[in-house]
């Protein structure tokens, strides 16, 4: 039968001021209850700063996050003056430049009157400062939503050096499917 220490008489209170005077607070953590040591807390955060300087730098080249973000806003642009066209029963114009990177959906030839996006705006394709197309084009989609293409088109974004290019965009010849693999 395992016996039971006696509890401990309660010490008696201190006087107001004197409470980290008390040995209790100076005393050593119990055992199993340790913090960590200095050299463990700076070798820590060594780490951590070399792990997040090699995770910053994927992210200091921007280029291959705009190229691809200016491939999907023209997928989406012409997905968008498609569906623009078959629902109004009428043609809706698309005009590509090549160098910078320019992109505009219009109700006529001439874009004299540029469609909005859904932001409101004209611009259809933000942050192509330093982008070029891969190629020039001019068309537009009938009511029917069919391009008025010779052939298909396929279209890559580029940085101006030509070293970071897009998946390419391509736009189907009869049905006027607008995919990017």
């Amino acid at each position: 039968m395992p016996r039971f220490r006696a509890p401990h008489a309660a010490a008696a209170p201190l006087p107001a001021g004197d409470e980290m005077k008390s040995p209790r607070c100076r005393a050593a953590p119990p055992a199993g209850q340790r913090g960590f040591t200095l050299v463990e807390l700076v070798t820590v955060m060594t780490l951590m700063a070399i792990l997040t300087a090699i995770g910053m730098s994927r992210f200091a080249d921007r280029e291959p996050f705009a190229v691809q973000g200016a491939a999907d806003q023209i997928v989406s642009g012409l997905r968008l003056a498609q569906a623009t066209a078959i629902a109004r029963r009428a043609p809706v114009y698309v005009v590509l430049g090549v160098s910078p990177a320019s992109f505009a959906v219009c109700q006529d030839a001439l874009c004299t009157q540029p469609l909005p996006t859904p932001a409101g705006d004209n611009v259809w394709l933000s942050d192509a400062s330093g982008l070029v197309l891969s190629s020039a084009s001019s068309f537009y989609f009938s009511g029917a939503g069919a391009p008025s293409l010779v052939a298909a088109l396929n279209i890559e974004v580029r940085t101006a050096d030509g070293a970071t290019v897009s998946q390419p965009v391509k736009v189907e010849l009869v049905s006027g499917h607008v995919h990017s693999p």
